[in-house]
């Protein structure tokens, strides 16, 4: 049935005239987007790449007052929250390569929460080690962003290797090769309380 004062051409040129508009819609709404997400970039130290001097307290009150190029032991940080539920799915991890670093590395913890939120978090999980508060300007300097992640440096201030995330299958092996420790890994009952 034809609708009077219609045509064949003219019913493809609007069909055209809309798809034109959807496109340069789409076109407009993409370079819109992109302009507010600027590209992704590396979010963390590469290997080789220098750190800088990083300053704390712990929960117990001890200072960290940390200055690289000077004699001492590689430093192995834990960037951590005691509200990250990718931590405390870590927190086996975390204990065993507490226990097994110190032997080799120097092991710093360390967090954006306040002191006392640590001592309260030391106290309920029973951690005998001391737990670092840094400021956010710190974390933002150390480029620490997602928690759990796991950052060695040698003792001249220079990134030997980063993990991001919690101790996956990859990254036990990458952990466990890298810093002579071993580890427990993530059990299936773990991961599937943290996925409920």
């Amino acid at each position: 049935m034809k609708v009077p004062g219609t045509s064949a051409t003219g019913g493809n040129g609007m069909i055209m005239l809309c798809l034109c508009l959807s496109v340069a819609v789409n076109i407009a709404l993409a370079v819109r987007v992109r302009q507010g997400h600027p590209p992704l970039r590396s979010t963390g130290f590469q290997a080789g790449d220098p750190v800088p001097p990083i300053a704390g307290v712990s929960h117990t009150g001890q200072r960290l007052d940390l200055t690289f190029g000077t004699h001492g032991p590689s430093t192995l940080f834990y960037w951590f929250s005691p509200t990250c539920s990718w931590c405390d799915l870590n927190f086996a991890n975390f204990e065993a390569l507490a226990a097994q670093a110190n032997e080799t590395y120097r092991f710093i913890p360390v967090s954006t929460a306040p002191p006392g939120e640590l001592a309260a978090y030391a106290d309920k999980h029973h951690i005998d080690f001391p737990l670092y508060s840094i400021s956010p300007e710190s974390a933002a300097r150390y480029r620490f962003s997602g928690t759990p992640t796991t950052l060695l440096v040698s003792a001249d201030g220079l990134t030997v290797n980063r993990w991001a995330g919690a101790f996956a299958p990859t990254l036990i092996v990458s952990l466990e090769a890298s810093l002579g420790v071993r580890l427990p890994g993530l059990t299936a009952s773990m991961t599937e309380k943290h996925n409920k």
